[in-house]
């Protein structure tokens, strides 16, 4: 079993707070964001990233599945969290948890999205999508690959693309 343990800046105080693992902890020291393997999927061999639950802790050690997810980022405000989870078609998607009066709302955006970053205003996230145009030469057709780079507004809940990047 994995554990996720706290303890003072010196490294004193050493104390195990919850079974679990990836901890993020909150920029305001108040909250964790964590990972579990889903209880029916523990004695697995080999773990899909669609096994992990999305819990979180405060200092206490109270804590709660807020969903499925990973890869969590925190909000400068620490009132806002980014992860990704695989729906029920196995599709990659990324999720922002509110956490405003306790309460857990999630919006969505079904999009795989990569290197995600919050404004410091926290309430926009910026990030990159990787884009797939078809490119015919001759008779064949290829792929190429485009990196975009999207801003989210949290309170219009708009995608806004901004430019393409270096092609990858």
């Amino acid at each position: 079993k994995n554990y996720i343990y706290i303890c003072d800046g010196d490294g004193n105080n050493q104390r195990k707070l919850v079974e679990g693992t990836n901890p993020v902890v909150s920029p305001d020291g108040k909250m964790i964001a964590f990972n579990r393997i889903m209880e029916e999927k523990a004695s697995k061999m080999f773990k899909e990233l669609s096994d992990y639950e999305l819990w979180l802790v405060d200092i206490k050690g109270d804590n709660k599945k807020v969903t499925n997810g990973f890869q969590m980022v925190w909000s400068p405000n620490s009132k806002n969290i980014t992860f990704r989870f695989y729906d029920e078609n196995k599709k990659e998607n990324t999720g922002i948890i509110l956490l405003e009066n306790d309460e857990r709302i999630i919006k969505v955006i079904n999009k795989f999205v990569d290197n995600v970053s919050w404004f410091s205003q926290s309430d926009m996230i910026s990030f990159h999508i990787v884009d797939k145009f078809p490119v015919k030469m001759g008779n064949k057709t290829f792929t190429e690959f485009k990196r975009k780079f999207y801003k989210y507004d949290l309170n219009d809940n708009k995608l806004k693309d901004v430019e393409y990047l270096n092609e990858i």
